[in-house]
């Protein structure tokens, strides 16, 4: 008996030809628990690597956009799983569920359903066959890491890079996931920033997810991260649900503090000599666990957080283990010499400050929670 099971959920629509009597279900669990399962068992590709067609209508050659699925598919390959896309350029004809993976641009609303994106599977019990993914050629993209175009920072575009990455998570195998900060949860929220540049990124979760279902790579390298994002709440939508993400704060020790927020970027109002608590996101994206990580405090004059010109105000060791997203809070105290009144500054930190990790991402290593201004009125 042939069944077909079609699931829609947000920015995923996935269609499944079964073999054999069986239910389909996303499994249950905790953080990157969430995938396909059949029979009880995760529905995963047998090969690798997968080879994924971009077609040569919507990806060109000189192209912004084929560019950015490149650079897309690239960060997403060095998880530190067995499994990868070969991306290949040109296809001609595209279709969803032909005999092969393919991804496109459309205006076919019965194709995007008015969402930025959808992944189509196509699958036996247990086993991936094709994965065809659409973006929404409607939609106001940018396809770069400005941050300035960013919506997520004051911009009119959505991110195509961030699309892109949670939809090569569906590819691979993954549901939404509402448990955890992760690019299976609401994606365009999962970027990492620095000197005026929003990244896409697969992620700790995500990566532990691959690992899970793909098996860990032994020859693959190490990366540590921080970003200025974390896990807010649980979405229902459907069916499914995943995770809502917001940005990290400065939260108040013993005296208030004021926030504000412009293009929505949080600023706020702090004293010298102001002990304050700093919270960040830390990740381990790589192949093994980093007992001993040294992570520093900066402040700066911008958003380009380095340990080059800008101002150690102190540090921890961190403790970072491939398995848990972890945002964690750490108490500062600002000096007592900072300029008061219209001059703004940045708090920020770096992970891996000694560069003792040899990575395969050094891009990741540095954000900053907010800039903020020093109040004239001194503290009593």
């Amino acid at each position: 008996m042939r069944q077909e099971i079609r699931i829609v959920v947000r920015n995923v629509a996935i269609v499944l030809a079964i073999v054999a009597v069986g239910l389909l279900w996303s499994s249950p669990g905790y953080a990157f628990l969430h995938w396909w399962e059949c029979d009880g068992e995760p529905i995963t590709w047998d090969s690798n690597p997968d080879r994924l067609r971009a077609s040569d209508d919507s990806f060109p050659p000189g192209n912004a956009f084929r560019a950015a699925l490149g650079n897309v598919v690239d960060r997403f390959n060095r998880n530190p799983s067995n499994f990868n896309f070969d991306l290949r350029y040109d296809e001609r004809r595209v279709r969803v569920g032909g005999a092969q993976s393919e991804v496109w641009f459309t205006d076919d609303p019965d194709l995007h359903y008015g969402y930025a994106a959808m992944t189509y599977p196509v699958a036996t019990c247990r086993e991936l066959r094709t994965m065809d993914i659409v973006f929404n050629v409607n939609e106001v993209w940018t396809s770069g890491t400005d941050q300035a175009a960013n919506e997520k920072y004051g911009g009119s575009a959505m991110s195509f890079q961030t699309v892109a990455m949670h939809e090569l998570g569906h590819a691979m195998g993954l549901n939404h996931e509402g448990d955890e900060y992760n690019v299976m949860g609401r994606g365009r929220e999962h970027v990492h920033a620095n000197c005026s540049q929003a990244r896409a990124y697969l992620g700790e979760d995500a990566s532990d997810g691959a690992v899970h279902l793909y098996g860990a790579n032994p020859t693959a390298g190490e990366d540590v991260g921080v970003v200025h994002w974390k896990w807010l709440s649980r979405v229902e939508f459907g069916d499914a649900d995943f995770s809502d993400h917001t940005r990290t704060r400065i939260h108040p020790v013993s005296e208030p503090i004021i926030v504000w927020y412009e293009d929505d970027e949080p600023n706020y109002l702090l004293r010298n000599g102001q002990t304050i608590d700093v919270e960040f996101t830390f990740e381990n994206n790589g192949g093994s666990r980093q007992a001993y990580v040294a992570v520093g405090f900066y402040l700066s004059s911008n958003d380009c957080i380095t340990d080059w010109f800008d101002r150690r105000i102190g540090g921890f060791a961190a403790d970072l283990g491939r398995n848990q997203v972890w945002t964690t809070t750490r108490r500062i105290t600002l000096p007592d010499d900072l300029e008061a009144g219209g001059r703004q500054y940045y708090l920020g930190v770096i992970v891996d400050e000694t560069d003792a990790l040899d990575e395969f991402d050094e891009s990741n290593n540095a954000t900053y929670v907010a800039r903020f201004y020093i109040n004239p009125v001194p503290l009593e």
